[in-house]
């Protein structure tokens, strides 16, 4: 086709995203290395370090000598002559020369990007963070002195673990205990009576020897009456005697189970005592776990967003769509009104499409090519070419586009 205003070329939306994720990685970590303060304290020191990303120089050398090995075979994008290296004369060789040096770059050389430096590093440049810890020397000197006292103890507990299972195996049974049997109330009555019936058998006798002082004969109404009274104080002494010996049969039962719980308390104590050493130095070797230091908050940043990325290229492939569309309506009406016979005049190169050469016309010198216009196959010249050659031939149409004269030709 004939020259015209060429499209802009497209952006590169995934290029752009990608560099912006990279500044974005780049940004993330720039940061992670500023929130890495080393600190200095009277009592010891932290200090952050990264792992330094090694460069694997062996690898990148015989990367670079098999690149330097491979030949330097230039293209000719489209020439067919003959290589430089079989040139047979100067003019060969200029022209060769020339249609070389009208190569892009990249069509110079076929084998390709040399290594790059960067693709030879080894390990990622955000790892390999460590926080180090360091004491003062006498802080230091402290733990090591605390974590010695404390595994001396955790030594002795192996020693205790013999005594606690001999002591758990002997349990406290009640032939350990005093024992509490007998009827403490019948005790209690029998000893007061072994008191009380001598001053009841003595008041028996003062009883008669006083009815026959007062004359009162045995069997007597007088005689019944006296005696009655000395039989109830009797009894009354007998029962409050019965009353008393419960009461003293009851604090000597209580007596013995305090005995009883006072035993087995001092049982359980020697008992339970190689258990509660036992814990006592476990406490005292307990291990404390380490305490390591929190890095401050890690920097996080976005991958590359293809969605977003995908939706711009729609929109500006859309547009590039439609403004096509647009020219070409507007084409099309421009020339709508012509008529079959007036488009048949048109040969403006810019209205073919699919342009091949396939011969010279015989008078003017001129190419003959087949092409397509307006989605027609056709055969002619190109209306540029002719005016070149015969100006009266070719004329302009209001429409911008050249029109020729078909006896002319």
């Amino acid at each position: 086709m004939g020259k015209s205003a060429k499209e802009p070329p497209m952006p590169d939306y995934i290029g752009a995203a990608k560099q912006t994720a990279e500044s974005n990685l780049e940004a993330a970590r720039s940061a992670t290395a500023a929130n890495r303060v080393n600190q200095v304290t009277p009592w010891g020191s932290l200090t952050y370090s990264q792992a330094p990303r090694k460069f694997n120089q062996s690898g990148y050398d015989a990367a670079m000598m098999a690149y330097n090995s491979q030949p330097q075979q230039a293209t000719t994008g489209g020439y067919t002559g003959r290589p430089l290296s079989s040139a047979r004369s100067q003019s060969e060789y200029q022209q060769i020369k020339a249609d070389m040096n009208r190569l892009q770059p990249s069509q110079q050389a076929s084998r390709g990007n040399a290594p790059s430096m960067g693709d030879f590093y080894e390990g990622s440049p955000d790892g390999g963070w460590t926080a180090e810890v360091k004491l003062d020397p006498m802080q230091q000197q402290l733990l090591d002195q605390q974590n010695k006292t404390s595994l001396a103890m955790g030594g002795l507990q192996d020693s205790m673990m013999g005594q606690v299972r001999d002591s758990m195996g002997r349990p406290i049974s009640m032939a350990d205990l005093p024992t509490i049997s007998g009827d403490y109330a019948k005790t209690g009555y029998d000893a007061i009576m072994s008191r009380l019936n001598p001053q009841l058998d003595d008041q028996r006798k003062s009883f008669d020897t006083q009815m026959a002082n007062q004359g009162i004969t045995l069997g007597s109404e007088a005689y019944n009456n006296a005696f009655k009274n000395q039989s109830q104080s009797a009894n009354d002494a007998r029962i409050q005697a019965g009353l008393q010996g419960i009461g003293i049969g009851q604090q000597q039962q209580n007596q013995q189970m305090a005995l009883q719980n006072q035993q087995y308390g001092l049982l359980s104590s020697m008992r339970d005592r190689p258990l509660n050493q036992l814990n006592a130095l476990r406490a005292g070797s307990q291990v404390q776990a380490p305490s390591f230091i929190n890095a401050p908050q890690q920097a996080t940043t976005g991958g590359v967003d293809y969605n977003q990325v995908a939706g711009l290229q729609n929109q500006y492939n859309m547009g590039l769509y439609n403004s096509k569309v647009g020219q070409n309506n507007n084409l099309m009406n421009t020339l709508g009104g012509l008529g079959g016979a007036a488009i048949g005049l048109f040969s403006d190169e810019r209205l073919k499409t699919n342009i091949q050469r396939i011969g010279t016309h015989d008078t003017l010198g001129i190419g003959i090519y087949k092409y397509e216009k307006f989605g027609v196959p056709e055969i002619g010249v190109l209306a540029q070419e002719l005016e070149k050659v015969a100006p009266d031939a070719v004329s302009m149409h209001v429409s911008g586009f050249k029109v020729i004269d078909m006896g002319a030709l």
